[in-house]
């Protein structure tokens, strides 16, 4: 129960705004104003300016794609760690990829 409390309470203190959606996804205010629009015509999305960007009354039908995503995602990681390539990867950065 501590953990939901502590999420509730980040959700009422902190609110995804279209303009830190733009910066985290590095794509412009607008476009990411219009997409969102989208989902909320398909009620995946709610907006409102008190609390931001949320989730619509549609988004269970998305809840098992991300399950199976995050399942694929674990596995893969268990084949890098396996392999000795996950901490090669998680040690990566920029400059390594510079010519």
């Amino acid at each position: 129960m501590a953990r939901n409390k502590s999420t509730e309470q980040i959700i009422k203190s902190e609110k995804l705004t279209i303009f830190a959606l733009s910066n985290i996804l590095i794509i412009p205010k607008e476009s990411v104003r219009r997409k969102i629009n989208i989902l909320i015509k398909k009620k995946i999305l709610k907006f409102t300016t008190k609390s931001g960007v949320t989730f619509g009354e549609n988004i269970e039908v998305f809840r098992p794609f991300g399950k199976k995503e995050m399942i694929s995602l674990s596995n893969f990681l268990k084949i890098l760690k396996k392999n000795g390539a996950l901490e090669q990867l998680l040690e990566l950065k920029e400059k390594d990829f510079s010519l």
